[in-house]
């Protein structure tokens, strides 16, 4: 499974670095030497896989195939811990099963292919060496381990409900989880509060109950994509009805309750496992498939037929041929985006982030009739790369309009009076952004390339690249 796994998924070593990914390579705390010690602090999230991201910076910079390989080797490790636990929970023929569907699905390419979701593979290796080192009757090594996956990601909160399912009886080490659990649940709201734009917990504008509905919906496509693994989908557009969504969950219900003995078992762990991104704590997008990493196999033995072991190969060849081609489509922002506005043509960040891939031409073609301030952005930036500034200050003003004072917006203003030659005026563009921001780089280079002294950065940080650029004349 390990070999088959790395053959499957070896494209993504060489593949690009995509979306979030792009904000790792800019953030302090990741490029510079001394940033680990932010990323430890109380405010941040996930110190444990933000911390291995600083070491990939420390040793190659923004290359991504470091990152990827890093990735691609998190995925195997955790397969092998997956088939000591799985064989120690399961018969063999299910056992295998589960293991192939960890192992190969193309459901896992994301998080395998996408640099920002080493989350969730930190979290599913130290989870699976949680659920082993219980199964070997070693309940505070599997303390230990939930502990490591909460550090990895705050979805391991699911880990002590995972156990509490088929083992009742009190248990301090089980104890020790749930407050472990609770209390890394509860800094993770507080930090995301904390954090403008986070997009998750009490950042999110959706209340909570009708997230919790539109999850039903959610859960079923992620079923669907389980056992028909066409349509995958990187940042998928779904306004699920209410209508429907209850319906969904009635779907659900019914399933748990016409399956009987251990496959209601697990598909409730299936459940467990994806309740911190699909119950009531809202999360800016509704459904990403890496979320059915851990779960997926627990639904997989829920739901699929007995199956010898030679059927069970065919399905391990089926599973890594379509993984390999899912593994292809990240191998570029063009290609990844290319499929993903086909997937989602209605939905407008796929449409920004492949115009950013393509030619100007073909990207204004793009973005020419989209609504909003981020289409609008987007499309003074194409302008700006067309030589047309003038347009770009039309686009610019719009977005600066119903953002008065956001410092991007001042900086893209900015750049195009400075195209039109009005000096003066871009400069006092940069300074306002400045003002809100003292440390906003961009504002500080255009500044530098205008000639106009700086202020003084103080505590500012930047990467050495950033700093070199910025003292230079």
């Amino acid at each position: 499974m390990i070999l088959a796994a790395a053959l499957a998924f070896a494209p993504a070593i060489l593949g690009s670095a995509h979306l979030d990914d792009y904000a790792v390579f800019a953030d302090p705390a990741y490029t510079t030497p001394a940033g680990a010690w932010e990323l430890l602090s109380p405010a941040r999230v996930r110190p444990l896989t933000s911390l291995t991201l600083w070491a990939n910076y420390q040793l190659h910079g923004d290359s991504p195939w470091g990152y990827h390989l890093v990735n691609l080797l998190l995925h195997l490790a955790a397969i092998w811990l997956a088939s000591d636990a799985l064989r120690r929970l399961l018969p063999a023929p299910a056992a295998w099963l589960a293991l192939v569907v960890f192992a190969l699905h193309p459901l896992q390419t994301e998080p395998v292919a996408y640099i920002y979701a080493r989350s969730t593979l930190l979290c599913g290796l130290f989870s699976w060496a949680a659920i082993a080192a219980w199964m070997r009757e070693r309940p505070w090594l599997a303390v230990a381990a939930t502990a490591l996956a909460l550090l990895s990601k705050e979805e391991a909160v699911a880990l002590p409900l995972f156990f509490l399912l088929w083992h009742r009886e009190p248990s301090k080490a089980l104890a020790a989880m749930l407050l472990l659990a609770v209390t890394t649940g509860l800094r993770g709201l507080w930090a995301t509060a904390q954090i403008q734009g986070s997009g998750a917990g009490l950042d999110v504008a959706m209340p909570p109950l009708s997230y919790a509905l539109s999850q039903g919906a959610v859960i079923v496509r992620y079923l669907r994509l389980l056992l028909v693994p066409i349509g995958l989908n990187f940042d998928p557009d779904l306004h699920p009805e209410a209508w429907l969504s209850a319906v969904a969950w009635g779907g659900l219900a019914t399933v748990v309750f016409f399956l009987k003995g251990e496959r209601r078992v697990w598909f409730l762990a299936g459940l467990v496992f994806l309740a911190p991104t699909s119950s009531f704590l809202p999360i800016d997008d509704l459904a990403a498939d890496r979320r059915m990493y851990l779960a997926a196999p627990f639904f997989a033995i829920a739901l699929a037929p007995s199956l010898k072991r030679n059927q069970v190969a065919v399905l391990a060849i089926l599973l890594g041929a379509l993984s390999f081609a899912r593994t292809l489509v990240f191998r570029t922002e063009e290609s990844l985006w290319r499929d993903t506005v086909a997937a989602s043509p209605g939905k407008i960040r796929p449409l920004v982030q492949l115009a950013r891939a393509v030619p100007t031409p073909e990207a204004l073609a793009l973005l020419q009739n989209l609504p909003g301030d981020r289409a609008a952005a987007e499309r003074g930036r194409v302008y700006l790369e067309l030589g047309r500034p003038a347009d770009a200050l039309r686009e610019f003003g719009a977005v600066l309009a119903s953002e008065p004072g956001d410092p991007r917006a001042l900086v893209n203003r900015g750049t195009a009076l400075a195209a039109l030659g009005q000096r003066n005026a871009a400069r006092q563009d940069f300074l306002r952004a400045l003002a809100r921001d003292p440390c906003f780089y961009p504002a500080l280079l255009n500044l530098r390339q205008l000639g106009y002294p700086l202020p003084v950065l103080g505590a500012c940080r930047f990467p050495a690249q950033q700093k070199e650029r910025l003292a230079s004349p």
